[in-house]
């Protein structure tokens, strides 16, 4: 007796069942024992089969896993590392046994956050864990080989669970190739940029010379012809000018000088400056403000840029005889800056790539006005700096309106501040009980003393106030650990202020490039020695 056997929909074959010692007919109840045993063979040739395909599966994946030239690295949720495959030990020079169970820093020592120094680190519970914080999303930084090599990475992270223990999954890519291509691509962009603008700011001074009549009258045609000739190679400035400052927001090399400044004033300094442009177009400027004498902490010329190229495309592609309006008003603890004109506006598929770079309305009208296509962008890198955040409404036909707001400074914070005759001390620490405690060790010296939380309040200060001597603290919450050493050496007026650092951290953690930059004049170490402390203030100011 013959069964059919199916895997799934599949023949497989027959199964078949013959009495050997006589011819026989078979009883229902032997056809149903032989038809459930025939059953029986089938589930078991499935469950081979299905074993097989998990096995070569398994074994497929383990091959990816092992070939793939992205690396991976599972760690659990104390950084520790559980896994790594080839590519990871080919890309950093560690063996697979050098890595497992050790913690992340090994691969990442520049990123490390205070926790991870202390041993304290989960970063479920710690807000300010790097793998938390930077590998969410994709990101370009240095990493280094076990040989000191440095090379460029690019990372990302997803999680998932097993058993219910929470497992990260980083991924890391070698972009060292990409980014040396980057950098030669942008060294070749500067150095012609640079070359071409030098020449091009001698031709249009001596344009401007000779249309200014400074040489005499000029023949009517001669002058139409110059104004030409004057217009185009100020257009062309101008895109050399984008160009750098593009290629200095990409290489991360675009300077702010933050200090506290009244808005309005920069506003208004704007608007004169483009009233020219303005009426080249016969257009005109109207501003708006109910915000008196608002302050934020702003670097003024990078705000007048930003503030020109909204004016400067308003006037562009406004209709003649019409009237910007620019507006200054208070929202929320912010100011928000508009700048609205009654041209053309955006239409509704060019809306989300408005603020990239090189972005254009593909029209005729649009074209004919000119443009690089990064003005816009630019001015979001610029704002996002100021802490702010730039947006814009726009409807087909019925113009736009381009705004950004910036965190408003507090007024009476800079009155808790005052310019007093004696020393001034700027104490920058993060923990009140260790700033009460060095402002009362220091109140022998008979020293002005002020204090910063963080960083932010530390710039505000320094932008407000001349002081002889700072402490600092160098874990703040709102800034890395360099971030602050930086600032100080990068600024003209405060590279030489004597600094005490005063930190649970050693000089040793820190590159000597850096410390070199500073004008370091001691660094004390937590728990804090008073008596050094205060010896070592008033040696810096001879008192």
């Amino acid at each position: 007796m013959l069964f059919p056997i199916y895997i799934g929909d599949l023949f497989w074959g027959y199964v078949g069942f013959d009495d050997c010692k006589r011819e026989r007919l078979w009883t229902e109840d032997e056809k149903s024992v032989l038809e459930l045993f025939a059953s029986s063979i089938t589930s078991i040739i499935e469950r081979i089969q299905r074993r097989e395909q998990e096995k070569a599966l398994q074994q497929r994946e383990t091959a990816i896993l092992q070939n793939i030239t992205t690396g991976l690295i599972e760690v659990d949720t104390r950084c520790i590392i559980k896994y790594v495959n080839p590519a990871v030990e080919e890309m950093f020079g560690y063996r697979k046994d050098e890595l497992v169970n050790k913690h992340i820093k090994i691969l990442f020592p520049a990123e490390t956050c205070g926790s991870c120094k202390e041993k304290t680190c989960g970063y479920m519970s710690n807000s300010n864990c790097f793998i938390r914080n930077k590998l969410f999303n994709s990101s370009d930084y240095k990493a280094i080989k076990r040989n000191g090599e440095q090379f460029f990475i690019e990372t990302g992270l997803r999680e998932y669970s097993v058993e219910g223990e929470l497992i990260s999954l980083i991924m890391v890519h070698n972009v060292t190739h990409r980014k040396q291509a980057e950098q030669v691509k942008n060294e070749f962009i500067s150095t012609v940029s640079h070359e071409l603008r030098t020449p091009l700011t001698s031709i249009q001074g001596s344009l401007g010379l000779i249309l200014s009549n400074a040489f005499g009258t000029l023949p009517e045609k001669a002058t139409e012809l110059l104004k030409i000739a004057n217009n185009n190679s100020s257009r062309l400035l101008n895109l050399i000018n984008d160009i750098l400052d593009i290629e200095k927001i990409e290489a991360g090399k675009m300077n702010f000088d933050k200090r506290v400044y009244e808005l309005m004033p920069i506003i208004e300094e704007a608007v004169e400056d483009n009233k020219a442009y303005a009426e080249k177009y016969k257009v005109y400027f109207e501003v708006e403000s109910d915000i008196e004498n608002a302050k934020a902490v702003v670097d003024k010329n990078r705000l007048i840029q930003v503030i020109t190229n909204l004016l400067s495309n308003a006037a562009k592609f406004s209709p003649e005889g019409d009237v910007v309006k620019i507006s200054a008003t208070q929202i929320d603890g912010k100011v928000r800056i508009s700048v609205r004109d009654n041209g053309p506006g955006f239409p509704e598929e060019f809306k989300h790539r408005i603020f990239e770079k090189f972005s254009q309305v593909n029209s005729p009208e649009m074209k004919a006005k000119g443009g690089t296509g990064l003005g816009l962008s630019i001015c979001k890198v610029i704002v996002e700096n100021l802490g702010g955040q730039i947006a814009y409404d726009s409807e087909p036909g019925k113009g736009s309106v381009f705004y950004f707001d910036l965190p408003e400074y507090i007024e009476s914070f800079e009155e808790s501040v005052k310019v007093l005759e004696n020393y001034n001390i700027l104490i920058c620490e993060d923990d009140q009980d260790v700033a009460s405690l060095i402002e009362i060790l220091l109140r022998d010296t008979n020293c002005n003393v002020h204090i910063a939380k963080n960083a932010q309040e530390a710039v505000n200060l320094l932008s407000l106030n001349k002081y002889h001597v700072i402490t600092l603290d160098l874990i703040l919450p709102d800034q890395d650990e360099t971030f602050m050493l930086n600032y100080l050496s990068s600024h003209e007026h405060l590279k030489n202020l004597p600094i005490v650092v005063v930190s649970v951290r050693p000089p040793g953690s820190f590159s000597n490039d850096l410390l070199n930059k500073c004008n370091i004049m001691g660094w004390i170490e937590k728990p804090i020695n008073h008596v050094k402390l205060v010896d070592l203030i008033k040696t810096i100011l001879k008192i």
